[in-house]
């Protein structure tokens, strides 16, 4: 006590409390501090004490108002939670500081006490129990602890959505085979990106995958290798953690390259004069055919050689030219060639008069 200005100044901890008289409600127990004026002196000879009681109280500690709730999130996601202002009141208004521990110890996951922060990427799954420490900031600190539990989920595999519903056309040796993925052929209920891959039996094919079209793609080159092949589409999300992934299938037929088609001889042209221009055309969709539309080139050989005869390959139509001379007067038989680049070839014949 400080007599010159008669006051009094210090703490007191809860643990000095020993001579209480009395408890008061929630207010805990109480120091009385009697106080003697010194202008009676020492309360001798019936001289008059004046005295005051002073009670202190203990310490409150903060209160859970808005207990932070259990949570679910999935493994290898990043997770972030601030806890909201309200969790703890300080029923005395002091400033509040706050720590937290976490059981089974979780290595993954950082507090940030100052923000009120909890964050970082779950990379075992777990259910783990987060205790929460909110401390008032006073030199007889009191603290209060609300936990909660966080539950990590094992990575779940994608799984189908509408599937592989359309069926993919058959197609010739030495054409490309391509199958768009549906857009909605597969889902993911966390969320995560969908990855794609594939194979195809039988063989070692690899395809070609653009993920912007979805597109899958590929060429068989042998002609010996036709028959039935299995596309089969696995499914994984971006963890990479559902062994085996979710698979599905479809089924095609890859048919044996077949040779151009002759559909019908071409007439034969009108005689021709010598010393004429010869302009004799043929109208190909009319007469050929390519049944797995690979494109066909065009050549001619006479049984007499005719250099003055040329072939012109427009689209849809041949044309004969030249100029027969006298000398070139006779009939000739042209065999016409038709190939499609895989060693398939047709033969048609025609005869030009001169």
């Amino acid at each position: 006590m400080d007599s010159g200005n008669q006051k009094w100044s210090g703490y007191i901890s809860n643990n000095d409390v020993t001579n209480r008289v009395g408890g008061n409600g929630q207010l805990g127990p109480a120091y009385e501090i009697i106080i003697k004026d010194s202008h009676f002196g020492n309360d001798k000879t019936g001289q008059a004490t004046v005295q005051q009681k002073v009670y202190l109280y203990y310490n409150q500690p903060p209160t859970i108002t808005n207990p932070v709730p259990d949570q679910m999130i999935p493994i290898n996601r990043f997770y972030e939670y601030t806890f909201a202002s309200t969790t703890f009141i300080e029923p005395e208004g002091e400033p509040m500081s706050y720590t937290s521990s976490c059981s089974p110890t979780c290595t993954w996951l950082t507090f940030d006490s100052t923000n009120r922060k909890y964050s970082g990427t779950p990379v075992v799954g777990g259910v783990y129990t987060i205790s929460l420490v909110a401390s008032d900031i006073s030199p007889n600190s009191a603290d209060t602890t609300d936990s909660f539990v966080l539950t990590v989920n094992l990575n779940q595999q994608p799984d189908q959505d509408q599937g592989l519903y359309t069926v993919p056309k058959d197609v010739s040796v030495f054409q490309q085979f391509s199958y768009v993925i549906p857009t909605d052929a597969f889902k993911d209920d966390e969320d995560d990106e969908i990855i794609l891959s594939f194979t195809i039996d039988p063989g070692s094919i690899t395809p070609d995958y653009d993920p912007i079209t979805r597109k899958v793609s590929w060429t068989l080159q042998d002609n010996t290798a036709y028959g039935t092949y299995t596309l089969t589409v696995y499914v994984n999300d971006a963890a990479h953690l559902a062994n085996p992934p979710y698979s599905e299938s479809v089924t095609f037929e890859y048919h044996e390259n077949r040779p151009p088609q002759v559909l019908s001889m071409p007439a034969n042209p009108n005689c021709i004069l010598a010393n004429h221009p010869l302009n004799h055309w043929i109208t190909t969709d009319l007469h050929f055919n390519e049944p797995d539309k690979d494109t066909i080139s065009y050549s001619f050989i006479s049984d007499v050689a005719q250099s003055w005869i040329s072939i012109n390959n427009q689209i849809g139509v041949l044309n004969f030219t030249g100029m027969p001379t006298d000398s070139d007067v006779g009939n000739y038989q042209i065999t016409l060639t038709l190939d499609d680049g895989h060693s398939q070839v047709a033969n048609a014949t025609t005869t030009f008069n001169i």
